[in-house]
């Protein structure tokens, strides 16, 4: 699947689609911009980006911003 996000924001974001294990990891992480991988996608402020994911099993899937404070 192919997701296009579009921030209307005049800050960063980042956009990550994944299980409770991929989170887990970005939760802790410390990357300033995220790497091209499947699934994630760092945003600069007021920008457009697109990300693909291949859903191949069934499970509980997460869309989430992993910047500080924003995933709260």
């Amino acid at each position: 699947m192919r997701f296009d996000v579009r921030s209307h924001d005049p800050i960063r974001h980042e956009f990550t689609v994944g299980d409770a294990a991929v989170h887990a990891r970005h939760a802790r992480g410390t990357e300033v911009a995220l790497a091209p991988v499947p699934g994630e996608v760092s945003l600069p402020p007021l920008a457009r980006a697109s990300t693909t994911f291949t859903f191949d099993e069934p499970g509980t899937f997460v869309f989430a911003c992993h910047l500080p404070g924003h995933l709260a």
